[in-house]
């Protein structure tokens, strides 16, 4: 979505999420299937920003590769 200026918002980096929050924020997903963070739809970003908060093991298997993400507790 673009602004009124014509430039489109800055990416929402992801909560903090302990160690996993850290390392997803830091990999290249441009060289995965599931492509660049700017680019993840809303429902990704929000699963992981709930994932990376949750006290409770968590995985997900996301897109036709089946990319995991986890959170910390998974570990």
């Amino acid at each position: 979505m673009e602004s009124v200026t014509g430039t489109k918002p800055p990416v929402k980096s992801l909560i903090t999420g302990g160690v996993m929050g850290r390392l997803i924020s830091e990999f290249d997903w441009s060289k995965t299937s599931i492509g660049p963070r700017e680019r993840w739809s809303e429902s990704l970003k929000n699963l992981v920003n709930m994932m990376l908060v949750n006290r409770f093991p968590m995985l997900l298997w996301w897109g036709e590769h089946y990319v995991q993400i986890y959170n910390d507790p998974y570990i």
